[in-house]
C-alpha cells in the first residue's frame, strides 16, 4: 500500500513539472512570433518635431496696465529625435511689458521611441508685469513672442537593389528590381521625399548615383547648428547661415560622395546626388544584382516661432 502512495506521488510531481516545463515554453515562444517584433521605424514616421502652445489666459486676452500676469508655454516633442541643449525665448515689448523670469531657458525633451510613445512635454511660466500706458490712449495691444531653436536628426533606413546589369544584356531574371521611391516622413521636420538609384557602367564595374529629395515640412527654418544660441539670442545671423545641414549617406559599408558639397536647402525642397568616393572601385559587373542597406542622416539646427496678443487697458 505504502509504495502504491509512493509511486502515485511520483508520478503527481512528474506531471507537474512537464505542464510547468510546457507552459514556460509556450510563454517564450508566443513572446517572440513573428507578428510581435517590434519594428524600429515605427516611430520614424510623420513631419514634427517640437510643438510650441500658449495654454489658455496664460496671458490672458486682456490686462489692466500695472498689473502682474503669467505666460504658460506648453512645450511638446512629437518627433523621432532627442531636444539636447534646445533654446527657448521669450520676447516682449519692452516698452509696455516687464519679464521678471530669465527670458532664455535650456530645453531637454526625449523624442518618441517605444518606452516613450508620445515624446516628452513641459510646461514652463513666465512672470510678467504690464507698465502704464500713454496719457492718450485707451489701450495697448502687445505682443508676445517664444522662440525655440533646437538641434535635430532626419534618419531614413532603405533598402537599395545594386544593379550590376544596367544596360540589360545578361540572360534571366534579376533577383531584385531598381526602383525610386516616394516617403511622407522620418519624424522630423525636414523629410527625405524620394530615393532614385541609378547604375552608370565603367570598364566593368557598375557605379551607383543616388539622387535623395529633401522637404523642410515643418513651420520653422533649417539654420546652421552652430548658430542655434545667435538665433535665440536675438542677435544677428546671415541669411547664408539658413538652411544649412550636415549629411551622411551610407550604402552598405560604404560612406558616398553627395554634391553640392555646401549643403544648404535652397528653398522649400531641394536634392543632392551621392556616388561613391573617388577611387573607390565600383561593383563588379559579373556578379548578380543584390540588395543593400542604404542609411541617410542629416543633422540641421531648427527654428520655430509663436506669438500671442494681449491687450493692456488703462485704469480708471
Amino acid at each position: 500500500m505504502r509504495k502504491k502512495i509512493y509511486f502515485s506521488g511520483i508520478l503527481v510531481f512528474i506531471v507537474s513539472l512537464i505542464i510547468l516545463i510546457m507552459m514556460l515554453i509556450t510563454a517564450c515562444t508566443s513572446s517572440t512570433t513573428p507578428s510581435q517584433k517590434i519594428n524600429p521605424m515605427t516611430y520614424r514616421s510623420g513631419t514634427s518635431s517640437l510643438n510650441v502652445e500658449f495654454l489658455k489666459n496664460a496671458p490672458p486676452s486682456k490686462i489692466y496696465e500695472d498689473q502682474d500676469f503669467t505666460t504658460g508655454i506648453l512645450i511638446k516633442n512629437t518627433g523621432a529625435s532627442n531636444i539636447t541643449n534646445g533654446v527657448l525665448s521669450l520676447a516682449v515689448e519692452q516698452d509696455y511689458v516687464v519679464l521678471y523670469d530669465n527670458p532664455r531657458l535650456v530645453i531637454n525633451l526625449s523624442g518618441k521611441s517605444f518606452s516613450n510613445p508620445r515624446g516628452d512635454d513641459k510646461i514652463i511660466y513666465f512672470n510678467l508685469h504690464s507698465k502704464k500706458i500713454e496719457n492718450m490712449s485707451q489701450y495697448h495691444d502687445t505682443t508676445i513672442n517664444v522662440i525655440a531653436c533646437y538641434e535635430y536628426q532626419t534618419i531614413l533606413y532603405h533598402d537599395i537593389c545594386i544593379d550590376t546589369d544596367p544596360l540589360n544584356q545578361k540572360i534571366g531574371t534579376k533577383p531584385c528590381k531598381v526602383a525610386e521611391k516616394t516617403f511622407s516622413g522620418q519624424g522630423a521636420p525636414v523629410v527625405i521625399t524620394k530615393v532614385v538609384p541609378e547604375f552608370l557602367l565603367k570598364d566593368g564595374k557598375v557605379y551607383p548615383v543616388i539622387t535623395i529629395y529633401l522637404k523642410n515640412s515643418g513651420s520653422g527654418l533649417v539654420i546652421n547648428k552652430t548658430e542655434i544660441d545667435n538665433v535665440c539670442s536675438g542677435r544677428a545671423v546671415p541669411r547664408d547661415l539658413y538652411g544649412i545641414f550636415d549629411l551622411k549617406v551610407t550604402l552598405g559599408t560604404i560612406e558616398l560622395n553627395c554634391t553640392p558639397q555646401n549643403l544648404k536647402l535652397q528653398k522649400e525642397a531641394d536634392y543632392v546626388q551621392c556616388t561613391f568616393p573617388k577611387n573607390m572601385p565600383g561593383y563588379d559587373q559579373r556578379i548578380l544584382s543584390f540588395q543593400t542597406p542604404l542609411k541617410v542622416e542629416l543633422t540641421y539646427g531648427y527654428t520655430i516661432t509663436k506669438a500671442t496678443k494681449t491687450r493692456i487697458e488703462k485704469t480708471g
